[in-house]
């Protein structure tokens, strides 16, 4: 197993918040972003998470982004 990371970017222009997250198997590394202490556009937050290449990874979450909220659910 292999300690990586994983980058969750904000070059929207704009403050994004809410929960984006990682799972591989039952490992899930989370960014939780409230909305007082949003993401300011150029910045960033990075997660370590637990790789194989045995395992499928894969991304999900809600994001805030212009007063809109954008859903990218777990695959089925």
């Amino acid at each position: 197993m292999t300690k990586n990371w994983w980058s969750l970017y904000n070059y929207t222009r704009l403050p994004v918040y809410g929960e984006f997250s990682v799972q591989t198997e039952k490992d899930v590394s989370e960014v939780k972003l409230v909305k007082d202490w949003p993401l300011p556009s150029g910045n960033h937050e990075s997660r370590a998470r637990n790789d194989s290449k045995k395992w499928k990874s894969y991304w999900m979450g809600n994001i805030c982004y212009n007063h809109t909220w954008w859903h990218f659910p777990a695959p089925t």
